[in-house]
């Protein structure tokens, strides 16, 4: 269903949104089209531009999330760097700040969409943090990320290669892996290098290796395998 060729309201939208999430653990695999959320955004900044009351976010939390997670997934070289949820934060007094923010991550309880532990005390930093892993990795960039890890299968070293991929991702996942903390860093780069193993060894069903990883995204873990499958063990082996 197209939102923005519906011209559906964001009430229609918020309702479509939940029931779709129910199948899902990871928001960036409700795989939103660009157009369609360039139309939640618009929605979304008119929700808080024309707001009167504090109660609508509370009403369209879930909504405003995956906003949140899909200007993530598609951020342009122009506004690399730049959320714009932050953006819609501007001016505003530091409780109403907190309150929304608040409000916003409750989306993640109420509907039932696992929120990654992180090391960040601040409520900001750690929203983000959580808002980024659910962005993952955008489609244009998982080849080249993929192609990345691949040349540390062999690695023991594990801080040294998480290091040294985080120089190497294209700028797009670099910027939103940057968002993690330390640990997250480590255990989304890990969980990428373990599946490619896995898939590499070809000694398991793959719907059984995507079991395995219930909060890594299905459409990364699919196109990984699917990478895995074009390309030959030995040329992979010869980049580590």
């Amino acid at each position: 269903m197209s939102y923005a060729g519906s011209r559906m309201s964001l009430l229609d939208i918020q309702n479509d949104l939940s029931v779709r999430m129910r199948q899902l653990t990871v928001i960036s695999d409700l795989d939103l089209s660009e157009e369609d959320y360039r139309y939640l955004a618009t929605k979304i900044k008119m929700l808080f531009k024309f707001a009167n009351d504090n109660n609508v976010v509370d009403d369209y939390k879930l909504s405003i999330v995956v906003y949140w997670v899909f200007s993530m997934v598609y951020w342009n070289k122009e506004h690399l760097g730049t959320v714009e949820m932050g953006q819609l934060f501007d001016g505003l007094p530091q409780y109403k700040r907190k309150y929304y923010m608040t409000v916003c991550m409750e989306a993640f309880d109420e509907y039932g969409i696992y929120k990654y532990p992180t090391m960040y005390q601040e409520l900001f930093w750690s929203s983000k943090a959580v808002i980024a892993r659910h962005a993952g990795i955008p489609k244009e960039d998982r080849a080249e990320v993929f192609k990345t890890i691949s040349r540390y299968l062999k690695c023991t070293l594990i801080e040294d290669m998480v290091e040294s991929v985080m120089l190497e991702l294209p700028d797009k996942t670099k910027a939103i892996f940057c968002c993690f903390d330390d640990e997250m860093k480590q255990k989304v780069i890990l969980n990428l290098r373990n599946i490619m193993i896995r898939v590499l060894q070809d000694d398991e069903p793959k719907e059984a290796v995507i079991s395995h990883y219930p909060y890594v995204s299905k459409g990364v873990m699919t196109d990984l395998m699917d990478w895995c499958d074009r390309m030959d063990e030995g040329q992979i082996m010869k980049l580590s």
